[in-house]
Order: C-alpha cells, then structure tokens, then sequence
C-alpha cells in the first residue's frame, strides 16, 4: 500500500466518522427534546450524558481530522495539489454540519415520534446557530492555518517538516476554540 492510497483511505474513514458522530450527535438531540416535552425527569442523567457527548466528540474528532490533514499536507510528492487537500477539512466541516440537522430532523420524527411541525417548533430552544456553526467555522479556520503554515516560508521552516510539533499546534488550537465555543454556551445558559 502506496502513501497515496493509504492517506486516501483515512481520509475515507474520516468521512464516514464524521457522518456517524454527526448521527450520534443529532439522535442525543432528538432524545433530549422528546424528554424534556415530555417532563421526564427520570432521564436527567442521560440528558446530562447527551450534553457531556456534546462537549468531548468535538474535539476528539476534530483533532483526529487535522492530525490526517496536517499529514496528507506534508506529502512531498503532491505538493501541488495541497490547495485542494486543504479544502478537505472544509469539506468535513460542511458533512459534519449537514449530517448533524438533517440526522436530528430524521431521527426526530422516526425514532421519537415527533413531528416536524413541533420540532421546527422547538429546534432552536436546543439547537442554536452556535452548535451548528461550531465544527465548520473550527475546520474553516484550520484550513487555513494549515495552509499559511505549508505556504509561508518563515514559518515553514520555523516548523520544519516536524509533524510532531504541526500537529500539537492544530490541537491546541482546536481545543481552544472548543473552549470558547463551550465558555459562551455556558454563558449563554446562565
């Protein structure tokens, strides 16, 4: 198996996790609005559950896409090709989003039995502009740092070709930006 082919393989494997957490995500969110029109409180701690969910699959994930990013960035034999690699971890973003409203619309109505006039109704007492644009502005903004990062020479070569160090720093950012992003929930809830 080739580098090409291997990194093209990830890369299909990191589609599929993004549909399937973005399926994960939006079910937890379908459940959550059924037991709380419901007044269930017995699914307090599965409702509590569902939100840490909320907080952690983001990072993870998005750290594990740029990590596959930051590597097929750095193959040395497609370097012309790295602009369209960078629009990658955009294209992931836009799946992750996309699968997350229309995953919670479907399981919505199929697996809680709640109708679209009521969810519509509901969506963004749960579900706000924040969440939605949380993961693709996060990818956006990593595309690019990945791109200036491989582009300008200064900071190339205070990089180096240590994959290491690149991908400690797209972590870190990552996890920044999910720290912002849950800071203004939390406030946002108070």
């Amino acid at each position: 198996m080739n580098f090409i082919f291997s990194i093209r393989y990830l890369y299909t494997i990191t589609i599929v996790i993004a549909i399937t957490i973005g399926f994960i995500k939006s079910t937890g969110i379908a459940f959550v609005l059924k037991a709380r029109l419901q007044g269930a409180e017995q699914y307090v701690g599965a409702i509590a559950g569902l939100q840490l969910l909320r907080t952690w699959v983001p990072i993870t994930s998005s750290a594990f896409f740029i990590i596959i990013t930051t590597i097929y960035l750095n193959d040395p034999h497609n370097s012309y090709q790295k602009i369209i690699r960078s629009s990658l971890i955009i294209l992931i973003g836009i799946i992750c989003s996309a699968t997350f409203i229309f995953g919670s619309i479907l399981s919505s109505i199929i697996l809680f039995d709640i109708s679209l006039q009521v969810y519509l109704e509901h969506f963004f007492t749960y579900i706000t502009w924040l969440d939605l644009g949380s993961l693709a502005s996060k990818t956006l903004f990593m595309g690019f740092i990945l791109f200036y990062i491989n582009y300008n020479k200064k900071i190339r070569t205070l990089f180096g070709h240590s994959m290491c160090l690149k991908s400690f720093f797209n972590m870190f950012t990552a996890f920044y930006l999910d720290y912002l992003h849950n800071l203004v929930s939390s406030m946002r809830n108070l």
